[in-house]
């Protein structure tokens, strides 16, 4: 991929490589998203080495959360929230950004953005996630000066960071000074969340930082060492020299990387594992993570044949996905990963409907780390529940590190004195359902039956208390009231079908485990019921709902309602102009909106995305011309769904329209917010409409599902990639049905 001075990312025909031509200050942050590193346990976001006044230069750490600061951008640029000082919220902290360096010549400091910068590249190696820049300075004497940095964040070890900057002057002596200290002028005000404990050398050491955050009560540390090559003078992290012309003076650093929710003393473990580091391995150390990478995409990796520009954007996607998947089961992955701020790095539920199939055909023990959050905080989804005046467990719509709820209450528009209420907090059940699903999703594709029995069986016997005490029973029927299903613009609707749907779902499920736990492994089900306090009442009323519950009749033409009463709103029409934007006026006039058929992302679509067998072609078709032309596509998760939809019914322009969106989103900033993040579950959508729609394999939890694969919405001879089920990688070569291909 290359791109010259210009917000949108191309993609080199035949190799890895993202790379970046020319330095555009204005568009850095958006650079600072797409070259992110990172390895599930940290996320670094791509800034340059040498930082320029406004980047948004940050280290992320999965599962660090802290008490929000007082006001911080929330998802877009023209949405904030405020702390609330009587039920403060976590959100993800900012870490000062290790790889940061100050180089100057003769007194004068190097930065991308001053005129003396004659050439920059920045180029990401997706096959091994290795990041380099390459800075050629002239100044006003004629001085020519090179600078050449590497960096990774280990997949081989996940707290080790690696760094190498390099330094020729071309045609003089300097002097050259290199300061690689991670000390932070502007900490207070860039890390609000941060509180110094200690900093400076120590030791053998070159750098070392701790710091606890001031809600939490983490501890993180940041350990450094550092070897220079160029008969420098001073003391570390400072150097200087004065190098012959042509003379390459080169600094290595090690980071090692721990907080106090990896191991009791962070301190002392961080400054041990780094002095264990050998500088004479520093590039065995590189191979071995680019080693763990092969790995991954050895079974990840998709190849479109004849399209080196769509393969390399699928493995672009994947990439960011892959940095930002957790380690292990207590943490998640946020909405926007561990590349950007948004949404205050909340885990919503993009992570099972969206996220987890990727990995869960690839890389099962990924989907099981992601699953397995669920379970480590059940007791936070019990809390919610108890809020909500309901028993068994509710996941929060938006949870951090316990699991709590952390969805703000209001949201304030930047520019207005608008505060508006944001009732998915409340209302927005269904990321109940979807766990639920994904729990199922999980045990029917791996077989894990031993993650069933200690840990999934309890999350759906707890979510489907949930729903049997959250329902209204009336004439034998059960109703789902109050509630915001996935479209997210109507508040309030009784018997949204999707999340009706989804509940069914998840009863079912329970009923299936409890009858299979008690045929199976008694003494875990005795145990389980002691634990949990089960009934064998509890059971047949979860049977008798899933039997009962309210599914909205469709209408004469086939489309159901997305909710009870959707059709007596008022119409509306959307021009192309109202779509793919931040929502900004419709968030402005909500309660407008809640009175009109209009959606900002697929809603009842998302019954045919997920079980593609539970209704007819005809019926798929007739509701996706109806919700589609009334979806305005605000959120990022809409594309991949209409492009899988549209291609169930075979409508291979719809399918090339919205799958090419969601393919291309961040790539190309197509929703002018990339800055703030990569879009995760836009990402792993799209994967998932191409393999399980567009190619038919293995679409939805059922084992025995299959689709006819229709033409890619691509140019491309074939589609090589794999599967891994229940321990048996697949290898797939769909050929692309000639006469049907995309123009």
């Amino acid at each position: 991929m290359e791109f010259e001075n210009s917000p949108s990312p191309r993609v080199a025909d035949i190799s890895w490589l993202l790379t970046q031509q020319g330095f555009s200050a204005s568009e850095e942050r958006e650079r600072e998203t797409i070259f992110a590193i990172g390895n599930g346990y940290c996320g670094l976001r791509g800034s340059c080495n040498l930082l320029i006044p406004g980047s948004q230069a940050d280290l992320y750490i999965a599962g660090v959360y802290d008490s929000k600061a007082d006001i911080l951008p929330y998802s877009e640029t023209d949405f904030m929230t405020e702390a609330d000082r009587d039920e403060p919220y976590p959100e993800l902290v900012s870490l000062p950004f290790p790889f940061q360096i100050r180089i100057t010549i003769d007194g004068t400091e190097l930065s991308p953005a001053s005129a003396h910068v004659k050439n920059y590249r920045r180029e990401l190696d997706l096959r091994r996630s290795v990041l380099t820049e390459i800075y050629e300075f002239t100044d006003e004497a004629g001085r020519d000066t090179q600078v050449k940095t590497l960096r990774c964040a280990s997949l081989s070890d996940q707290h080790l960071l690696i760094h190498e900057v390099q330094v020729i002057c071309r045609n003089h002596i300097g002097p050259v000074h290199i300061d690689t200290s991670l000390e932070d002028p502007d900490l207070r005000l860039l890390h609000p969340h941060l509180k110094f404990l200690q900093n400076g050398q120590d030791d053998s050491l070159s750098d070392l930082h701790v710091f606890e955050t001031r809600g939490s009560q983490l501890r993180i540390c940041l350990a450094a060492r550092a070897e220079f090559d160029g008969h420098e003078q001073g003391e570390p992290p400072h150097y200087s020299c004065q190098p012959r012309p042509g003379e390459q003076v080169r600094v290595r650093r090690f980071v090692s990387v721990y907080t106090s929710r990896d191991v009791d003393d962070p301190v002392n473990i961080a400054k041990e594992s780094v002095r264990k580091l050998d500088f004479d391995r520093f590039s065995e150390y590189i191979s071995e993570h680019a080693s763990s990478w092969e790995k991954f995409w050895n079974i990840s990796d998709v190849v479109i044949e004849g399209n080196d520009a769509v393969t390399e954007t699928l493995r672009f996607n994947s990439y960011h996905l892959r940095i930002a998947a957790p380690r292990d089961g207590r943490a998640s992955m946020g909405a926007r990963t561990l590349s950007g701020r948004a949404y205050e790095g909340h885990i919503f539920w993009d992570v099972e409907i969206f996220i987890l199939p990727i990995f869960l055909y690839t890389h099962p023990a990924l989907a099981r780390n992601l699953i397995s959050y669920r379970y480590h905080t059940l007791e936070g989804a019990r809390q919610r529940a108890r809020l909500l005046g309901c028993e068994g467990a509710c996941y929060a719509w938006e949870s951090t590190a316990g699991g709590l709820d952390a969805t703000p209450k209001v949201i304030m528009l930047k520019g207005t004195d608008a505060k508006v209420p944001v009732f998915t907090g409340t209302q927005q059940i269904h990321v109940t359902g979807g766990v639920a699903f994904a729990v199922n999703h999980y045990w029917n594709v791996t077989g894990d039956d031993e993650w069933v029995k200690n840990h999934g069986a309890e999350i759906l016997f707890e979510t489907s208390r949930f729903w049997a005490s959250r329902a209204k029973h009336r004439k034998s029927i059960y109703h789902i009231e109050k509630v915001v299903g996935p479209d997210e613009y109507h508040h309030g609707v009784s018997d949204n079908t999707y999340t009706n749907w989804l509940a069914r779902y998840n009863l079912q499920g329970a009923v299936r485990v409890a009858n299979w736990l008690q045929a199976t492994d008694h003494p875990k089900w005795e145990e389980l019921v002691s634990r949990l306090g089960l009934k064998n009442e509890e059971i047949a009323l979860w049977e008798d709902m899933a039997r009962h519950i309210h599914i909205p009749v469709p209408n004469s033409e086939g489309v159901y309602p997305q909710f009870e009463g959707f059709f007596d709103l008022k119409d509306v029409s959307l021009n192309a102009d109202e779509k793919y934007r931040a929502p900004f006026e419709r968030l402005l006039k909500w309660s407008d909106v809640n009175a009109c058929k209009i959606l900002k992302q697929a809603d009842f679509l998302m019954v045919p995305f997920l079980f593609p067998n539970a209704m007819s072609i005809e019926q798929v078709r007739a509701n996706f011309f109806y919700y589609e032309r009334i979806t305005d596509h605000g959120s990022s998760l809409s594309p991949s769904i209409h492009s899988a939809i549209a291609s169930r019914i075979g409508e291979h322009e719809f399918v090339q329209k919205y799958w090419q969106a969601g393919l291309n989103l961040d790539l190309m900033n197509l929703m002018k917010n990339t800055a703030l993040g990569f879009h995760a579950a836009c990402a792993g959508g799209t994967w998932q409409a191409l393999i399980f729609h567009i190619l038919g394999l293995q679409p939805g939890p059922e084992q025995n599902s299959q689709i006819d694969p229709i033409a890619l919405p691509v140019n491309g001879r074939a589609v090589h990639l794999n599967l891994v089920r229940r321990g048996q990688v697949i290898a797939c070569t769909v050929p692309v049905q000639r006469g049907r291909q995309a123009a």
